[in-house]
């Protein structure tokens, strides 16, 4: 009997197979662009295995990351190559100046996203933390017995930086 998670990711495959033959125009090449996924999973299924680290919930995130960034890049080399084999240019030539022209705009998109991602979520995790922690301290939460009084609010003992403890 299929379990659920199994048609969860059988659905997943056709709905990934349909946006890449609407994209492509061709099942052919859809096909081709798919076929990046097996290795995504090698990869990972790899660096598991050679760092010793086990499979934690947010791992299968990063695959499907991993997956997605290698298919946009295949993508883009198969539109740059489906043009110049539409202009008439034989096969070997066709891969070679595909791969010339898109080999360093997805080196550098590349970079950029994982030096963008790792300043972005070191930032991140330097100022929102203590920001929140400071608020909630600082702050009483919403849902206080002193909102049923008048002329008591929020923003009021906020602003008188009252920070013992607030009964809900």
């Amino acid at each position: 009997m299929p379990t659920l998670q199994g048609a969860a990711v059988l659905a997943a495959l056709l709905g990934i197979m349909t946006a890449l033959v609407l994209e492509l125009r061709r099942f052919r090449t859809a096909l081709e662009v798919a076929g990046i996924i097996r290795f995504g999973l090698f990869e990972a299924v790899a660096a598991w295995w050679l760092s010793g680290y086990p499979l934690s919930f947010t791992a299968p995130v990063g695959v499907i990351a991993l997956i997605g960034t290698e298919m946009r890049n295949l993508i883009l080399f198969v539109d740059v190559f489906e043009k110049r084999m539409g202009q008439g240019v034989d096969l070997v030539t066709a891969v070679k100046e595909a791969d010339e022209l898109r080999f360093r705009p997805v080196l550098l998109t590349s970079a950029i996203a994982f030096i963008g991602g790792l300043v972005s979520s070191t930032l991140l995790s330097r100022v929102a933390p203590p920001l929140t922690n400071f608020l909630i301290r600082r702050c009483p939460p919403v849902m206080t017995s002193c909102r049923f009084q008048e002329g008591c609010s929020l923003a009021a003992m906020c602003k008188a930086g009252d920070a013992r403890e607030w009964s809900v």
